[in-house]
């Protein structure tokens, strides 16, 4: 009789040990986000960046000047009272955290700040009017052991166009010089939770053992024996990437079409997966589960963390933006252009182009070579639900932001393109 090949993970979760030994430094992700041990794990994340790595430590003094114009100072409530404050960001010093989660659908709802409730806001605002993913933003900020979150609904004055206009072009740098950002992966719109019970406890209930195995230097080392998970395929055997493909690059979150510049130019992020929690910075990509995820990690995804381009050719990256920015929804079809502008400016500065209607002056024989997904296609069939509300912008016809849904570029190029 033939027996199926079993996938397994042998680790220690003693990273010193692992170091010594050549074993592989690994852990099983704990069963709920709301444990502690959970927000323990996140703290050593961070203070592991914090005190060690070189290229984030130079962001701090940016990070600690640079506030956004409104915050919400939510260190008080930490204690017995439940208030946060929304305070002004300018002349403040500090840390913050940054929110990137998905509205729920419908009607703005009455918890945003508003020109009538802001001044109200700044003598206090009661947690328990507030949603569950933006509760949880508050409590996992709290835990972090940083005083102020900034998230676009509360920090921005969502029924004044004047408000909208200044601050909504200031995304780049909010984003971009948070402590922290926040991604809320797990979390289908606000009204869900960012923090809860993982997604069926497959992963976490692996099948396995512990026992002792003798070192490198003849001492015995306690390790973990599991049998392997696979989020599409039972028998197969997980890979590090797919998961996080399944909890990130594949979100709910993900399909927005705000969160896309969000998940490009942050410089730490801290997601919240339906598996697992992810930490991302400029030295490090690890998984709760102790795995490497940096070669799941794309290009256009990594703007934030370099802040510079690799050696791939740029219009080839920018394609690829394009590709992924048009499969995703926006609630207003007018902000298409807005809701790039940022990630635009940003990569105007490392290329040194000129930004020209969704295209680049220096590339502006391969970026009019798109073509508008067909209608069959797996993307147009996976985000046609994106497509509803989305109306032609009035723009120059040779331009991707004059078609309606998914486009597609050509990535074997004529010759001399």
């Amino acid at each position: 009789m033939l027996m199926e090949d079993i996938g397994l993970d042998l680790f220690t979760d003693n990273d010193q040990d692992a170091a010594a030994n050549n074993l592989i430094s690994g852990r099983v992700p704990l069963i709920d986000s709301r444990l502690d041990d959970a927000f323990a794990i996140a703290r050593r994340w961070e203070g592991l960046c914090r005190e060690s790595h070189k290229k984030c430590m130079a962001m701090i003094p940016t990070q600690h000047n640079c506030l956004p114009s409104r915050l919400l100072d939510v260190k008080s409530s930490a204690g017995s009272s439940n208030l946060i404050f929304l305070v002004d960001g300018n002349g403040r010093s500090g840390q913050y955290t940054a929110l990137s989660h998905r509205w729920s659908s419908g009607l703005i709802p009455n918890w945003v700040t508003t020109i009538a409730n802001r001044k109200r806001r700044e003598r206090g605002l009661d947690v328990g009017i507030l949603p569950s993913c933006i509760r949880d933003a508050i409590t996992i900020t709290q835990q972090l052991g940083i005083q102020y979150l900034w998230v676009d609904s509360l920090c921005i004055v969502q029924d004044s166009k004047d408000d909208w206009a200044v601050e909504s072009v200031k995304m780049l740098e909010v984003f971009g010089n948070a402590s922290i950002t926040l991604f809320a992966d797990s979390a289908k719109n606000d009204e869900d939770n960012i923090l809860k019970a993982r997604q069926g406890g497959n992963f976490q209930s692996r099948r396995g053992i512990s026992l002792n195995v003798i070192g490198k230097f003849g001492t015995e080392v306690p390790v973990r024996v599991l049998q392997r998970y696979s989020r599409y395929r039972s028998h197969y055997p997980a890979k590090a990437a797919g998961l996080f493909r399944s909890d990130v690059v594949h979100s709910t979150l993900s399909q927005r079409g705000w969160i896309f510049q969000e998940q490009c130019v942050a410089s730490r992020r801290l997601h919240f997966g339906d598996h697992q929690m992810y930490w991302i910075c400029r030295e490090s990509a690890t998984a709760e589960d102790g795995s490497n995820i940096s070669f799941a990690l794309t290009p256009w995804l990594q703007l934030g963390l370099n802040r510079r381009l690799s050696a791939a050719r740029h219009d080839e990256i920018w394609g690829h933006m394009v590709e992924n920015y048009t499969r995703r929804s926006l609630t207003k079809s007018e902000d298409r252009m807005l809701a790039l502008s940022g990630l635009a400016k940003l990569f105007g500065k490392l290329t040194n182009d000129r930004y020209i209607i969704g295209c680049w002056e220096k590339m502006l024989r391969f970026n009019i070579l798109w073509a508008a997904s067909p209608v069959n296609s797996r993307h147009s069939l996976f985000y046609s639900s994106n497509l509803k509300n989305r109306r032609p912008l009035a723009v120059s016809s040779w331009s991707w932001l004059t078609v309606v849904g998914p486009v597609e570029y050509p990535y074997e190029l004529p010759q001399g393109c």
